[in-house]
């Protein structure tokens, strides 16, 4: 066949136009819908290319909000928004996406182009690059886009604005529902701690976030929000500032009175350095406490006071912590004891009556002591061993100002000498208690017990009358008390010795002298039975 040279300069044209031409689909009304909103383009139209999606570049980036710059010379794209960045070359598939200095790359199967004397690319390439969401309806021809809100911080919270060294701060960070997690930065963007757990509020979140500062000062503290955990962005940050002062210290504690009278008011003072913002006082003999936050100040000094009584004579030792506004976990602590009653506690190691008897399989050790003693221990022979002990709540009343202590024993586990140790108060302070040795075997074979001479063994006048009390199980016969001199003494059953149903037995008779004074008694097996006892004058009278 033979082209006439009239047709060659028209086929020249039309091949070179076939050559520039892309594949274009027939549908010609691609609509793109941004955040439910739909776009309108004034230049050149979204089109499909390739089965993708191409947009005009320029208009749809100032849609997504982002900025845009030309690179001539090297026919590169910058494409910025936040803390991302897109960077693309014209007629390349491959974008790189830089967030916060991270780079990484991305390619896709069509390329960008150029139509109508504007740079077209995918949808996808711009939509990831702000980590947006692309929906493709092919009924429609509709391209949605959804792009991700940005995290926000609504508010922040501290527990405290003032702490110690060490001391936990917790940060209560309300956000939007788009943000995934928060972080805490200082103002050298050093990453303090992270909150990834929230409550949903309403629309809201709650995220909690702690933090414990090492050194001392004010600090300004900044709190991000992430979308996806990985990326955080100061826009819509918080920021709030905290003074953290040195550690807790208690220089002294001081009591105005170390011994005073029951029911009297005992003032507590505390003194501590200036990181201190509450102390905690806490009462030894029941673990009542009481925290003031109130206090005077003197130079550099902190000084906190409470005001304290006991209804019982006792000795309490007090306690003081050390606490920041917020805790008492890194507390210092500092005591001070009070005695309650008197000048001086009342039971000493003279005055401690011990006794036993045999129940069934048991030796029953009593002790009695005047009710300053918070805790009694009954140790074996080796005096270091605790066989047992009986706090407070253990004791029973023995009389107005006594308390009695009974012990267990088995007999086939008993030893032949045992220490009480009674202590003034609950810590067993080895320099607050009093101590007494007893030896079992001797009246291991009594039948009474709680023998008590009121008024005491000492101090007797003679004529005076010695008022003696025990109490017995057993019913006892042929009862009567023999002096020092070995005479018997004028008392008898009647008016003067009282068996009563209840089995306590008071015995009254005159004092003839310092000595040894000597029980007699039979049981119903008339078995014989002696306790012995001394009574001793007024100093310097005997």
């Amino acid at each position: 066949m033979k082209f006439s040279k009239r047709l060659a300069p028209f086929i020249l044209a039309l091949v070179l136009i076939a050559a520039n031409l892309v594949p274009i689909s027939a549908a010609t009304n691609v609509s793109v819908i941004l955040n439910g909103q739909y776009l309108s383009y004034r230049e050149v139209a979204p089109q499909i290319v390739n089965n993708r999606t191409m947009v005009p570049l320029s208009e749809t980036a100032t849609y997504l909000g982002m900025t845009y710059t030309w690179n001539d010379a090297s026919r590169t794209m910058y494409f910025t928004k936040g803390n991302r960045t897109m960077v693309h070359v014209l007629g390349s598939s491959v974008i790189t996406i830089i967030i916060n200095g991270v780079q990484q790359t991305y390619t896709y199967d069509t390329p960008s182009q150029s139509i109508g004397g504007r740079t077209v690319m995918p949808i996808s390439m711009l939509a990831d690059t702000i980590g947006a969401t692309v929906d493709w309806n092919p009924n429609t021809y509709t391209v949605t886009i959804t792009t991700v809100t940005d995290p926000e911080i609504i508010s922040v919270l501290p527990s405290t604005t003032n702490v110690s060294v060490d001391e936990n701060v917790t940060v209560n960070v309300t956000t939007n529902s788009s943000t995934a997690s928060v972080r805490l930065f200082d103002s050298n963007h050093n990453n303090l701690a992270t909150g990834t757990q929230y409550t949903d509020v309403g629309a809201n979140r709650m995220f909690t976030v702690t933090y414990k500062p090492t050194t001392t000062g004010t600090q300004s503290l900044y709190v991000y929000g992430s979308s996806d955990g990985a990326m955080f962005s100061d826009k819509n940050s918080k920021s709030f500032t905290i003074t953290v002062s040195g550690n807790l210290s208690i220089s002294s504690i001081e009591a105005s009175k170390t011994s005073i009278a029951t029911n009297k008011d005992v003032t507590i003072t505390v003194y501590t350095n200036e990181s201190v913002s509450r102390v905690k006082l806490v009462d030894g003999y029941n673990d009542k406490e009481v925290v003031e936050t109130s206090f005077s100040t003197s130079g550099s000094q902190r000084i906190f006071k409470f005001t304290v009584s006991s209804s019982a004579a006792r000795t309490i030792k007090y306690t003081a912590y050390a606490g920041t506004s917020s805790d008492f976990s890194n507390s210092v602590s500092k005591t001070v004891s009070v005695t309650y009653g008197g000048s001086g506690n009342k039971t000493t190691s003279s005055n401690i009556s011990i006794e036993s008897n045999t129940s069934g399989k048991y030796k029953i050790i009593t002790v009695i002591t005047y009710d300053d003693i918070n805790r009694v221990e009954l140790r074996n022979s080796t005096g270091r061993n605790k066989e047992d002990y009986i706090d407070l709540d253990g004791a029973e009343y023995y009389s107005n100002t006594k308390l009695k202590w009974e012990f267990s024993v088995k007999t086939s586990d008993l030893e032949s000498k045992y220490y009480i140790y009674a202590y003034y108060d609950f810590d067993n302070d080895e320099d607050n208690y009093v101590s007494k040795s007893y030896t079992v075997g001797d009246d291991k074979d009594e039948i009474i017990y709680d023998f008590e001479v009121d008024g005491g063994t000492t101090g007797w006048h003679l004529g005076d009358q010695i008022d003696i009390v025990f109490y017995t199980d057993e019913t006892l016969e042929n009862v009567y008390f023999v002096d020092p001199n070995n005479g018997q003494l004028n008392c008898t059953l009647g008016p003067r010795l009282v068996n009563k149903s209840d089995g306590r037995w008071r015995a009254i008779f005159d004092f003839t002298g310092a000595g040894t004074y000597t029980l007699h008694y039979t049981d119903s097996d008339d078995k014989n039975y002696t306790k012995t006892f001394k009574l001793s004058g007024e100093a310097g009278k005997w």
